[in-house]
């Protein structure tokens, strides 16, 4: 992978070139993740997004004044304008591309899924709702640290009421219990 550090800056060309917004080992350490790391994996994500979402290319800037409320002001903009099912599918998509690799990352994985969570409650869109529940199924088994396995399934108690999937609400309500 290669590396280029720009100032406080570091991005990561991998993640550009193939697409995917992924914490990288190498940047980022599992148990210390420093503010750097994790504006680097933003900026990357942000461009990711911006492709993956062309409806909102220039709409939600990630600079040093937002960094911090990004995802607040991202849900602002979309409680403030209508967002056709196109937007709300690719916004998903991007947050479900992302989140997989940043499992073992607490603090910038519990952001992500409060994020996921904020925008399924918006919308109530059951397709959208179908597949976080396939996501977050798969995540379950994947996760290891605790409050993420705990987020993943408050989302996903939400997430099976409103679809009325009695089998996946004990699996979350188990998994909720044990921590």
């Amino acid at each position: 992978m290669e590396v280029i550090k720009e100032g406080t800056h570091t991005y990561l060309l991998k993640q550009i070139e193939y697409r995917t917004p992924a914490y990288d080992e190498s940047v980022v350490y599992a148990e210390n993740e420093s503010w750097d790391s994790v504006d680097a994996y933003m900026r990357n994500f942000c461009a990711l997004a911006r492709k993956d979402i062309p409806d909102m290319a220039g709409k939600l800037p990630y600079e040093v004044k937002t960094k911090r409320i990004f995802f607040r002001n991202w849900l602002k903009f979309y409680q403030q304008n209508k967002v056709d099912r196109k937007v709300r599918v690719q916004t998903c998509a991007v947050l479900e591309k992302a989140l997989p690799p940043l499992l073992s990352h607490e603090k910038t994985a519990l952001q992500f899924l409060g994020f996921y969570e904020q925008v399924l409650d918006l919308w109530k869109d059951k397709q959208l709702s179908a597949r976080a529940n396939a996501c977050l199924t798969a995540w379950l088994k994947e996760a290891d640290k605790a409050s993420v396995r705990k987020k993943m399934a408050e989302i996903g108690l939400k997430v099976a009421d409103q679809l009325g999937d009695k089998k996946s609400l004990v699996r979350y309500a188990e998994v909720h219990a044990e921590h």
